[in-house]
């Protein structure tokens, strides 16, 4: 409107509307950037709280509360400078806006008053053309705070879409054959597999085959791969070379819901969900009947301690098992995955807190529901109950046998078994990793020869 009524006045526009919209798409770019970071210290701050909310005990145990506090006091801090410093390179907007805009004016008044003694405008026209240039630096005001709110929201809306356009079983396909019942045979082929393509492979060519419905145990430093090749079999994760068959045909070729329906996975980290034993057992079969779940409650040796408790079954179990010991978490997670009466068992270190009679007990249950069973172990007297031992040294097969095979072929594992055995503890459970105990021998052994030189 300015141009059709005098394009010579209007011209000041020309030159000062480009520059703010310019101005604006800059600030809209900084300020997302900006929100970005706050964003970023908050998610700081709320893993700090976090921490110390589920390690309470732990900070009141080694007395840190002091440090904590103050830990959490210089994130806080961190947040509230971040978040400070954003709005008010956000509130200088709209002063630039208006120093910009009120520039634009004197200059429509200087050529306006220039054009009306030259007689090329009139006082109307001039006025008429500051009331656009008002209206315009209005709606760039607007424009403005839009984009502010769009900033912020544009920051948290990234955090948000991270996880909402993350892959899930990203290595689903259509390359599959029919739904069957899996008979348990494990076979890796050449496996090698590293976490985030890191250069450090943590499995390297690995080769191992299960027979169907044997027990397995793997033993293994911490670092070894132990946990690892659990989740590959699980399909946790997909290896970087090599092949996995299950039953002769490459795992990639089962259905995903199909095969994990078939397997039954103890993790390292014990993870119990909120809500009653019944719900926290069936938690992976929810038709399961209380027959059922009985049966499994006592295959995992938990059974008598369950119907102890004034309600039984539905007693409730709180946020990760506080109120529960850690050989209970343990049991009730591998009661959980015996319900599923698995074709595959996977138990990594899930029997680290049981006494050795309840392990055994435990073991002896097991071999009814006639599956494979892969366990992660440090202990020798679980071994012994097992067909196969795969000894996994900075992730490769050191040896594999039967424990009376590597007691014979392997000098690791006889100085494991030696070690547990002069602690007195060949058929109880080892306080330390026998793995560590080794390493703490090599060390020794490797002092005592430099004091000799």
């Amino acid at each position: 409107m300015a141009f059709v009524i005098n394009w010579r006045i209007a011209i000041v526009l020309l030159v000062t509307v480009p520059i703010l919209f310019v101005f604006l798409v800059w600030l809209f770019v900084r300020a997302g950037r900006l929100f970005r970071g706050v964003q970023k210290q908050l998610d700081v701050l709320n893993g700090i709280v976090h921490e110390n909310l589920t390690a309470v005990r732990l900070v009141k145990a080694f007395v840190r509360r002091k440090f904590e506090g103050e830990r959490f006091q210089r994130a806080a801090e961190q947040l509230r400078d971040r978040t400070t410093f954003a709005f008010r390179y956000v509130e200088v907007t709209m002063p630039v806006i208006l120093l910009l805009m009120n520039i634009g004016i004197i200059g429509v008044l200087w050529l306006g008053n220039v054009n009306i003694n030259t007689g090329n405008a009139t006082t109307g026209e001039v006025v008429a053309i500051i009331n656009y240039s008002t209206r315009t630096a209005m709606a760039l005001g607007v424009f403005s705070m839009i984009i502010m709110n769009l900033s912020r929201a544009k920051a948290s809306s990234d955090r948000i879409f991270e996880v909402l356009e993350s892959k899930v079983d990203e290595f689903e396909n259509d390359k599959r054959v029919d739904d069957k019942a899996i008979v348990g045979d494990i076979r890796m082929a050449n496996v090698s597999f590293s976490y985030n393509s890191s250069p450090n492979q943590v499995l390297r060519n690995i080769d191992l085959s299960f027979e169907p419905k044997s027990s397995v145990a793997i033993l293994g430093a911490t670092g070894s791969g132990k946990t690892t090749l659990m989740q590959l079999i699980a399909r946790l994760y997909e290896p970087d070379d090599g092949q996995i068959y299950i039953d002769q045909s490459s795992i990639d070729t089962y259905p995903l819901k199909n095969y994990r329906e078939q397997i039954g996975y103890v993790p390292q980290a014990v993870t119990l969900l909120s809500g009653t034993i019944r719900d926290v057992v069936s938690f992976g079969h929810k038709h399961a009947d209380d027959e059922q779940i009985a049966k499994a409650l006592q295959a995992a040796q938990i059974y008598e301690t369950v119907i102890g408790l004034p309600e039984g079954l539905d007693t409730l179990i709180g946020q990760r098992g506080v109120n529960l010991s850690g050989g209970q978490k343990q049991r009730l997670t591998i009661a959980r995955a015996l319900l599923r009466k698995p074709s595959i068992l996977l138990l990594d270190d899930s029997t680290s807190a049981l006494d050795a009679t309840t392990e055994m007990n435990l073991l002896k249950a097991i071999e009814a529901y006639g599956c494979t069973t892969v366990i992660v172990t440090q202990k020798v007297s679980t071994t012994k109950a097992m067909d196969q031992v795969i000894l996994l040294n900075n992730g490769e097969i050191e040896s594999s046998g039967t424990h009376e095979d590597l007691l014979n072929r392997s000098a690791i594992y006889r100085e494991i078994y030696e070690s547990q055995h002069e602690r007195g503890i060949p058929n109880e459970k080892s306080n330390e990793s026998p793995i560590l105990l080794r390493l703490e021998k090599v060390k020794s052994d490797a002092r005592s020869k430099q004091a000799s030189r």
